[in-house]
């Protein structure tokens, strides 16, 4: 969903917004060229971050971004989005859904709609109260997938697990 991204970020057109796009995916020489030669200036080419340093990228981002167009199972970023408290915008396919509750959690779009992620982006910025209650409900669920609760969790199973096998 980069080119989804890049499409709603252009639509937007507010040269006080920076896109700081991480990666160093199959479309990264093809987004390179585009941006040269559209005199994009305000979208910035990170390559791949090593992953220490993306903490510290999501707590400096007012917004993350993951346009999926795939059914992913379930995204990484849900969890950083939690981690970092820092709102997010994403697809409504696969797993998502699950870990990303709409207008709660973060905002939910369809996929490959440039048009609904800009205005969604848009929406998220200009709706101070919007923002402070994902903010807030991200606080709140951040110890959800904690390793303390994964942890009680797995071992809750274990001891299920065995019981059952003793029957």
């Amino acid at each position: 969903g980069i080119w989804d991204a890049i499409k709603a970020f252009e639509l937007l057109n507010d040269q006080n917004l920076i896109f700081d796009i991480a990666g160093d995916g199959p479309e990264l020489e093809s987004i390179k060229k585009y941006i040269k030669n559209n005199k994009i200036n305000n979208i910035n080419l990170l390559g791949k971050v090593p992953y220490e340093k993306m903490p510290k990228l999501y707590n400096e981002s007012l917004i993350i971004l993951a346009p999926s167009i795939w059914p992913e199972p379930f995204g990484r970023f849900i969890q950083e989005s939690r981690a970092s408290k820092t709102p997010l915008i994403t697809t409504n396919v696969g797993g998502i859904p699950e870990g990303v509750e709409n207008r709660v959690t973060g905002i939910l779009v369809k996929p490959s709609n440039p048009e609904q992620l800009s205005k969604a982006i848009k929406e998220l910025l200009t709706n101070k109260n919007l923002y402070k209650r994902i903010v807030h409900n991200l606080e709140a669920k951040v110890y959800e997938f904690s390793p303390e609760v994964i942890g009680k969790q797995r071992i809750d199973l274990y001891k299920t697990l065995i019981k059952y096998d003793n029957k």
